[in-house]
């Protein structure tokens, strides 16, 4: 599943790309909230939508259903109003496992802004919504902001759920991902982490001294095919990588350490 906040695209162009990601199914609140999922997968039922927050009710595979509300809290103050509004009102009328992500344009703590700045004047109204929802914030991996514009830094991005979503998923995990071409970073939130399969695997890792080598993009280009999904994309261009890192590239990891063994 897949959700795209602030987008700005709305109407016909933007069903038009919407298709071009390769999901079976998709919602648009247009202009600011997509999401998009496979049917195979996942079951989802829209039950209440608004420009800064869709409220939904999943089932994946035979699993039992739970709650979902992708926000997108608007950058302006005065209209913050709806989104903590409206989680209170889906709390009042919830008692299942009930999970919130999104960008609340708001911060929960100065540690979201590095200590270098305050916090913004609807901060009071955020932390109290979060409370009288029963809502706790899952935490995260990796770096430490989700938004960046020059030198200012924001965690504005996060899931929080009540208590019997995070017992029924105890082993969820949110990741933030590297940043790409946008002002935010793409964020992850893994519902079953196998511990055991983490333990025995390395993670993959992209050198960018590879792009130095001139046999590369010929590698690149031979496992990466259009006509397959973008996961099976990433999957063989991985394997791939791994093999060619080893008996074309060379292992970077063991030269360096006979290079510099201290």
């Amino acid at each position: 599943m897949l959700c795209l906040l602030e987008t700005h695209l709305s109407g016909p162009k933007a069903n038009k790309i919407a298709k071009r990601f390769g999901f079976s199914d998709w919602f648009l609140e247009e202009g600011v909230i997509w999401i998009l999922w496979n049917s195979n997968f996942w079951n989802v039922k829209v039950l209440m939508s608004h420009r800064q927050y869709v409220h939904m009710k999943l089932r994946y595979g035979l699993e039992s259903p739970w709650f979902f509300t992708v926000v997108y809290g608007s950058p302006q103050i005065g209209l913050r109003t709806s989104p903590w509004e409206g989680l209170k009102s889906i709390a009042d009328n919830l008692t299942s496992e009930w999970c919130v992500g999104g960008d609340f344009n708001c911060v929960l703590s100065t540690t979201d802004t590095g200590g270098n700045s305050g916090l913004s004047r609807d901060h009071d109204r955020f932390v109290d919504c979060l409370l009288e929802c029963g809502l706790q914030d899952l935490g995260f991996k990796g770096q430490p902001f989700t938004w960046q514009k020059g030198i200012i830094r924001r965690r504005l991005d996060r899931y929080v759920t009540n208590a019997a979503w995070s017992q029924h998923f105890s082993s969820a995990v949110v990741k933030h991902l590297p940043k790409l071409k946008s002002d935010y970073v793409p964020i992850f939130l893994e519902l079953w982490v196998d511990s055991t399969a983490a333990s025995s695997c390395h993670p993959f890792r992209f050198l960018a001294s590879w792009l130095t080598h001139e046999n590369f993009n010929s590698m690149l280009k031979t496992n990466w095919k259009d006509e397959i999904s973008l996961d099976q994309n990433v999957t063989n261009f991985m394997e791939a990588a791994r093999v060619w890192n080893k008996e074309v590239f060379g292992d970077i990891h063991r030269k360096k350490i006979e290079f510099w063994p201290d």
